[in-house]
Order: structure tokens, then sequence, then C-alpha cells
């Protein structure tokens, strides 16, 4: 008994290193192949069987809350992520997706319950605590989503994903120094991920800095192509930069690429292409006929 016990408390120790499927494994596996012989190890063994029913049947129904979570059938994924819960209360993963489900029905409160407990289980869940910044930032509370970010970064300094997220936070509520900051550390970790690029050149694009909003647009799009999110956003907002420098050509042009790649704004686009255009027409009715052309060959795009 004493030899069972030393082997089973071995076991336990080490799987904590292990991932769900693998600690399920290595029970199934132990229970297989230890002689149980007296009475007392052979209600343990039942006890352990039913210990990885329970675990196989949770990482069943996670998987396919995952898979729906991933489709955006968010309500048929509550279900199944509760149902996994149900065989496995104690899995900070479940409840971190869960909440992740609910932030993105905009239920931030449910979120923020779900994130709590995930890391009342795993303090060290450095995704749950971004997770659960995201939801604060949503509901308005600026000081717990500010700890919650900074929390994540203390956790895993070296993910660039954490401080362009604290940079989006900081964006929003209109810390443009501190925003532009951690895009830049984040640009430090990750040269090649083109998103802080696009927000620094909006941010300098609000300071009326065109110059500087040009250039990072333009890096932006080198880096990107029409299937990245914010490809045709980025015309369009180097065409205001290029409309408030009063280059109407260049403006127009990158309107109708903004236009093109289909950006979020059409309205916006339609009303300064229209002001451009018709001040391209007095500036240089050369540029004017040359650009009307050009867009009645299809010529801009190729």
């Amino acid at each position: 008994m004493i030899k069972f016990l030393r082997l089973l408390f071995l076991l336990i120790a080490c799987m904590p290193s292990m991932g769900l499927a693998q600690q399920t494994d290595s029970l199934q596996k132990f229970i297989n192949e230890y002689p149980f012989l007296d009475a007392n190890q052979k209600q343990m063994k039942a006890e352990m069987m039913e210990m990885v029913r329970k675990s196989q049947l949770s990482q069943q129904y996670f998987a396919m809350a995952d898979a729906l979570y991933d489709q955006s059938n968010y309500d048929q994924a509550i279900s199944y992520y509760d149902s996994a819960l149900v065989y496995d209360s104690s899995n900070s993963r479940i409840y971190n997706n869960l909440g992740n489900t609910y932030h993105n029905l905009k239920q931030y409160t449910n979120a923020i319950a779900c994130f709590n407990i995930a890391l009342a289980l795993d303090a060290n869940n450095k995704v749950a605590y971004c997770n659960r910044a995201n939801s604060y930032s949503h509901c308005g509370q600026i000081d717990a989503a500010t700890r919650d970010y900074t929390m994540a970064i203390t956790l895993d300094s070296d993910n660039y994903i954490n401080y362009y997220n604290r940079g989006c936070f900081y964006m929003k509520i209109d810390l443009y120094d501190s925003a532009i900051k951690d895009y830049k550390y984040a640009l430090f970790l990750n040269a090649n991920y083109p998103y802080p690029i696009n927000n620094i050149a909006y941010i300098h694009l609000k300071q009326a800095k065109f110059n500087e909003a040009i250039k990072g647009f333009e890096h932006f799009i080198a880096l990107t192509n029409e299937s990245n999110d914010g490809y045709g956003n980025a015309f369009y907002d180097m065409g205001f930069a290029y409309y408030e420098k009063k280059r109407y050509y260049l403006a127009a042009i990158n309107a109708e690429f903004g236009e093109y790649y289909k950006a979020n704004n059409l309205n916006a686009f339609i009303q300064y292409k229209d002001i451009a255009l018709h001040k391209m027409f007095f500036w240089n009715r050369w540029r004017y006929k040359k650009f009307k052309k050009a867009l009645q060959e299809n010529t801009c795009f190729n």
C-alpha cells in the first residue's frame, strides 16, 4: 500500500507540468498497469477511473466549445463550456474561454466573473489578466483595466501582444504618449507586427503630424495586404492626411483605393473624395483629367 501511495503521489506531483490530456493518459496508464490487490486499493482504482472518465468528458466538451467559439457560435459554445465545467470545475482555461465568449456577446459583467474564477484557480494565468482587462476597459473601469494589462506584462514581458493590447487601451482613453511607448516596445519585440505601426500613424494623424502619419500608413500597407484588417482604412486615413496637406490629387487617389479595398467608413470616403476632386479640378485641371481617365480605365489599382 505504501509503495502504491508513493507512486500515486509522485504521479500527482508531476501533473502540473503536463497538459490536461497528458494528465489523463498518465493516470489511465497508472490504473491499467498497477496491480490493485486489496479492497481499499480496488476502491481507489474505481475512484481514479471515475476521475479519468470525468476528465475525458470535460476535454471533449471543452474541445467542442472551442470549435463553436471559433465559428462565432457563442451561445452554443457557452452551453458546451458549462458542460465541460460540470466534469472539471477547477480548470482555469475553461473559465477563461467562457469569459471570452461572454465578452464577445458584450456581456462584460459575466465575462469579468468568469475571469475572476479563472484567476482564483490560477493566479499566473496571464491570458486571463489580459482578457479581464479588455472587459474592464469596455465597462469604463480604467484603473482596473490598467492594473490587469500591467499584470499581464509582468507575467509575460516578452509577449508583444500584451504591449499592443495595453497600447490600444491607452489610445482609447487618449493617452497617446503612453500608447506610442507601448506600441514601439511591441515593435521592438516583433518588428513585423503591422498593427502598432498603423495605430501610431493614426495617432499622428489626430495630432496633425501629417508627414509622420503618411509614412506610417505607407509602412503598414507595405507589410500587409487586402486580407488584413485595416488595410482599406489605412488608404482612407492616408488620403485624409494628404487632404489636410492640400494634396488633393493624392487624397482622391487614396480615397479610391480605400473604397476599392472596402474600408469601413465609405460615407466619409465619398464626402471627402468628392471635395478633393472638386478642389483638384480648380487647382490642376490636367491632373484631374488624368485621374478621371485612370479611374475609367481601372488602372489605379494595377
